[in-house]
């Protein structure tokens, strides 16, 4: 019987063939031979241990009963065994066996049918108990596990990024992001004392993995606009790094045995996403699987590799513009042949983490299910695809590590915060606050030339464009399409303002009319964001995507038309920054041995113009990039050589930086003078991240 018919039987007849104690095969026809009703009861047997083992097992013994039946042996004990026991021989006791004659066995048509019928029958009991094995009819702890978790508090310091149970469940190794600096720490999870392993430093450690015997870390970390990481490992208690891997973009996951650990990185040459598989001491690295990645690490690139826990499957996430804006799908790579598949179920706006559940039966994802929404937990199953929310707050959970008890989840609570503030230029210690929103001004802000504040916000789950006078009267929402709006920049003179939405799954470059609220798409590529655009000008410019490869800068008439690739220099997809006549252009690229620098080209040539600069080891990458100062002649940027994110002016002209804003806490998201140069608006907030516990009753 083929799987589709297996598959339309209902929950009941499974649980019963499952569950329950059949009736034996003699009450349902009294003429089956003794022997025959051994093998159905052997085959259905609910103890594994007892059941068939192979299928030849099971087939020897259909054909041992079909030879002593044709020849007419007996299939029970001996007569001289029969008398022995005391109890009537076996023709006395129950029909002949099959195969004797005609005249003796009444050998029919409908015996012959309830034999047949019986055979099919045990091969069906079979081929269900192989399925139940395999785990076909079991959703397992995808289905029971984290049903009503209890939630607790581990760290109060704010300033976690990731979080990852040790093997023995007794510890617990964290990366910490303090004042523009990383390190690693482990703690016992029990007690609150923790140890500083790794110490902070500007290179950025993006993930961490206990080795599976619980002795050593194995971090991955980025130098200071690298884009390529590499994979160190560190005694568990401290001790000194020793490199593994040279090509690291993620965290490593170890196969059931520990002798291997998967891993992605990105090859440059060949614009290539790759899987690697590697011994556990980083040798013997070599490619399981691989696809073309469009823009930098972006479009189709792999993330987080968790190797399964039968080994026989790598699973990760890919991202890929989807009409809907579900851009994140969950994937897998078979470990021997190295091809690749979509797992089932639905897609995601975005995916942060992921971490098999230790039977095997889903995955423990860090997922946001929605634009705008926070990023929350969640099971999915493997075989379906169902989806089981754990979470379901304000606060977004952007890591996940379940410890093998199946009982115990860390994860990394964040809470973000954005406010508008405004106040004189000369003194932008004492802006105040003029907005109310939670995260007004994250996405970006932009003076218009009336003095009013274009920002983004999300005052209702999504992210939506607003306008404010600069005292915080007069608010007004732009958008309500129900998508993702971010980074306006105000275009035409003040009479449109350009924005990237993923309205239709990529991101694309919008204008909407100040005076009739009407909006235009500009762009319709792979691809377009972070626009930019000065004063009157007739043209905006971009980032845009290409076809399988990078990302590039791009200029459109603010009018529609055709787009115009300015430089052939890779734009690695931060914004762009215009001079005030609109005739040069800076943006982040790389140079020869693949660092992030700044690059200037003239917007009508495409020529590059001075020389390339490197942005430092403190420039913060998390704010809007850079912009000019009131005076027209430096730049300013939000910096955090001070240990805490500020503005700061000269970064770039090579002579000395001079310190806008002195504050010893929060985060500066965007920021922005006025066109008079009188005022400056920020977007200031906060990053609070700590790690938290779930726990499962036993």
């Amino acid at each position: 019987m083929s799987n589709n018919h297996v598959q339309q039987l209902s929950r009941s007849q499974f649980n019963a063939i499952l569950e329950r104690e059949p009736p034996s095969a003699s009450r349902v026809n009294p003429s089956l031979p003794r022997k025959f009703e051994e093998i159905i009861s052997k085959a259905i047997e609910k103890d594994p241990k007892l059941r068939y083992q192979h299928a030849a097992d099971l087939r020897t013994d259909l054909q041992r009963l079909k030879r002593d039946s044709s020849s007419a042996r007996p299939s029970a004990m001996t007569t001289d065994e029969t008398s022995t026991v005391g109890v009537p021989s076996v023709e006395s006791a129950r029909p002949p066996a099959l195969g004797t004659s005609a005249a003796s066995t009444g050998s029919s048509p409908a015996r012959r049918l309830a034999v047949s019928g019986a055979v099919l029958l045990l091969l069906l009991l079979a081929g269900v108990g192989l399925l139940y094995r395999r785990g076909f009819f079991r959703s397992g702890l995808a289905a029971t596990a984290f049903q009503n978790p209890a939630i607790s508090s581990l760290t109060s310091t704010g300033d976690l990024a990731l979080v990852r149970i040790s093997p023995d469940g007794r510890y617990l190794a964290n990366i910490s992001k303090k004042r523009g600096q990383f390190s690693l720490w482990v703690r016992q999870i029990a007690i609150e004392s923790a140890v500083q392993i790794v110490p902070p430093g500007t290179d950025e450690l993006v993930d961490a993995a206990f080795t599976p015997d619980g002795d050593f870390l194995d971090y991955t970390v980025f130098a200071p606009m690298a884009t390529q990481g590499k994979l160190y490992q560190v005694p568990v208690l401290g001790g000194t790094p020793r490199r593994l891997l040279d090509d690291a973009n993620t965290g490593v996951s170890f196969s059931p045995d520990g002798r291997q650990m998967a891993y992605a990185t990105f090859d440059r040459a060949t614009k290539e996403g790759v899987l690697m598989v590697a011994n556990a001491d980083g040798s013997g690295a070599r490619k399981l699987a691989g696809g073309k990645v469009s823009g930098l690490l972006s479009l189709g690139g792999y993330n987080k590799v968790q190797w399964s826990p039968d080994g026989q499957r790598i699973a990760t996430f890919v991202k890929d513009a989807d009409p809907s804006g579900q851009n994140y799908g969950l994937v897998e790579i078979d470990v021997v042949t190295g091809k690749e598949k979509p797992m089932p179920g639905r897609r995601w706006a975005e995916v942060l983490d992921l971490n098999w559940l230790p039977d095997g039966s889903g995955l423990l994802l860090a997922a946001r299910d929605k634009t705008g929404a926070p990023v929350q937990l969640w099971i999915v199953t493997y075989r379906g695809g169902g989806v089981r929310r754990l979470t379901n707050d304000l606060s977004s959970y952007v890591s996940a590590s379940v410890y093998a008890d199946s009982r115990t989840i860390a994860s990394v609570q964040q809470n973000l915060a954005s406010s508008l503030w405004v106040g004189a230029a000369n003194a932008p210690d004492n802006t105040r606050q003029v907005s109310s929103g939670r995260f007004d001004g994250m996405k970006g802000l932009e003076w218009a030339p009336d003095n009013r504040i274009v920002y983004t916000g999300k005052h209702s789950g999504n992210w939506d464009l607003f306008v404010t006078d600069a005292d915080g009267r007069n608010v007004r929402q732009l958008t309500f399409d129900g998508h993702d709006h971010e980074s306006p920049t105000v275009c035409d003179g003040g009479r449109a303002v350009v924005y990237s939405t993923n309205f239709d799954g990529a991101d694309h470059l919008w204008k909407l009319d100040f005076q009739s609220g009407v909006s235009t798409r500009l762009t319709n590529g792979l691809g377009e964001w972070r626009p930019a655009c000065q004063g009157t000008g007739q043209w905006v410019m971009y980032t845009g995507r290409v076809p399988g490869g990078s990302s590039y800068i791009f200029k459109t008439p603010i009018s529609g038309g055709a787009p115009v690739r300015v430089s052939d220099r890779i734009s690695i997809g931060g914004g762009t920054l215009l001079s005030l006549d609109g005739r040069h252009a800076s943006f982040a690229s790389f140079d020869k041995n693949g660092t992030i620098v700044s690059v200037m080209v003239s917007t009508v040539t495409g020529a590059q113009e001075g020389t390339e600069v490197n942005l430092g080891d403190t420039f913060y990458g998390s704010a809007h990039g850079l912009r000019w100062t009131p005076d027209r002649h430096s730049l300013a940027a939000v910096d955090i050589r001070s240990g805490t994110p500020n503005l700061w002016s000269g970064i770039l002209a090579g002579g000395p930086a001079k310190q806008l804003t002195h504050f010893t806490s929060g985060v500066v998201w965007d920021f922005g003078w006025s066109p008079d140069g009188k005022f400056i608006a920020l977007a200031r907030g906060t990053d609070q991240s700590d790690a938290v516990l779930f726990t499962s009753a036993k």
